[in-house]
């Protein structure tokens, strides 16, 4: 049986939370949800609105692509990757590796320049 929508997106949105080591309680509150809604979100038996779609994502601290990029299959990109990678850090560590590829990256332009 193939996947819904609703049901890889629901998906996706607890491997960010559990990844997080956040409860549906958390996140619930975070949006200002009810955990029965995050719930049935995450097992694919609601789609959620728009404007819950994006507090979702705010308070998973993730782009829209960290939720969404995934669902478009065969996306594989660079920065597809990284940004699944980025989503499972705490909001501290992301800041320590985007400050390490910044260094890196002057590094690199600099070599070859």
């Amino acid at each position: 049986m193939q996947n819904t929508v609703a049901q890889e997106l629901g998906a996706k949105i607890k491997s960010v939370r559990v990844a997080q080591k956040l409860t549906q309680e958390k996140l619930a509150e975070r949006i200002g949800k009810s955990i029965g809604l995050v719930g049935q979100i995450e097992r694919g038996e609601a789609m959620p609105s728009v404007d819950t779609l994006l507090d979702i994502i705010r308070a998973l601290r993730v782009s829209p692509n960290g939720i969404l990029g995934e669902l478009a299959p065969g996306d594989s990109s660079v920065s597809t990757r990284m940004l699944h990678l980025l989503s499972s850090l705490e909001e501290e560590e992301q800041e320590y590796v985007l400050k390490c590829v910044q260094n890196f990256y002057a590094f690199i332009k600099k070599r070859n320049s």
